[in-house]
């Protein structure tokens, strides 16, 4: 055999090993388990497997009533507190230093601390808020809606047991007032006193059937529970009463009461495989809150049952865009 020969039967050999090199990558490369970001395995725990399909995600907690502060009624009237969230610091603290003020004059001004412990309540001062409300009830140890706000700032704090003492108090007092019932509620709900809830928020619409946050609040028990039709069926009734509480002041409150039952009534819908139903509420919510990512993972979700993947997708994509935002901000 030549060198010429040689050369080329080492070309021919060379060639062959890189060809099964190639196909062996491309066709034969063994499947991996692809590692899931954070949201993705949200996602994933979303979507229900053979083993607990059947298995409903724990719901939220009900959110404490973002009622305003009613006014003592053995006080003079309070003053418009700002609404939760308002950039409004340096107003609230110039009304702050003026209830002051008026305190150092007259300590029994149970007017003045009244107003100043809304305030207090609304910038999350806590302590603050507790002790202006006890200093009410030194003057007017009869005053229901100071023993419910000073409950409502309690379970706030997460001091759940004083939360309901207070509220034992405010209902004592004023055995007709379902927002005291409601708060409450969400007090025993949050020791997982469930039967005590459901009592309660039952009180709530019994005396007001308007009371659609009491609804969504019994609602969320029969959820946690597992009971789904029931659930269902309060979920239902909070989004009926929607705008027909004439006690209900805080329009922005009220809508995202309405929207949090949608979203709650979807992922009910989609554990229950009644995707079409899901979708049609998740739909509304997000036409509503385009800003939500767990409206959009759950959309996806729902997306991805009814076959469509490019839209599961997209909205995937749109959920960890938000996020990413909310990060940054």
């Amino acid at each position: 055999m030549n060198k010429e020969n040689l050369i080329k039967i080492i070309g021919y050999i060379s060639l062959a090993v890189v060809v099964i090199i190639l196909y062996s990558y491309f066709f034969h490369k063994p499947a991996e388990k692809p590692v899931l970001t954070k949201d993705e395995a949200e996602i994933e725990k979303l979507l229900p497997t053979d083993e607990n399909k059947n298995q409903p995600a724990t719901p939220a907690a009900p959110p404490p009533s973002t009622e305003t502060p009613p006014v003592d009624p053995n006080a003079p009237a309070a003053a418009t507190p700002v609404a939760p969230g308002a950039s409004n610091t340096a107003a609230q603290q110039a009304l702050i230093d003026s209830y002051s003020d008026k305190i150092k004059k007259n300590n029994n001004d149970a007017d003045s601390y009244y107003r100043r412990a809304v305030i207090y309540q609304d910038m999350q001062q806590y302590s603050q808020a507790i002790g202006d409300y006890t200093e009410v009830l030194r003057i007017l140890p009869s005053s229901a809606n100071a023993f419910f706000n000073r409950g409502v700032v309690q379970t706030d704090r997460k001091d759940f047991v004083k939360a309901v003492d207070d509220l034992n108090q405010a209902i004592k007092l004023s055995p007709n007032d379902p927002v005291f019932y409601n708060a409450r509620g969400v007090a025993y709900f949050a020791q997982n006193n469930l039967d005590q809830a459901a009592a309660d928020y039952k009180k709530a619409v019994e005396i007001d059937p308007k009371f659609g946050q009491a609804y969504f609040n019994l609602g969320t028990v029969y959820e946690k529970q597992n009971n789904f039709p029931d659930a269902l069926v309060q979920y239902d009734k909070s989004i009926e009463t929607y705008g027909k509480n004439e006690d209900a002041t805080n329009a922005e409150a009220e809508l995202n009461r309405l929207l949090e039952v949608y979203y709650r009534r979807a992922f009910l819908k989609f554990q229950t495989q009644s995707y079409e139903a899901a979708l049609t509420d998740i739909n509304y919510f997000i036409e509503n809150n385009k800003k939500s990512v767990k409206a959009y993972r759950l959309r996806s979700a729902i997306y991805g049952k009814l076959g469509n993947t490019g839209a599961a997708l997209e909205d995937e994509n749109t959920a960890q865009n938000l996020g990413f935002e909310d990060l940054l901000h």
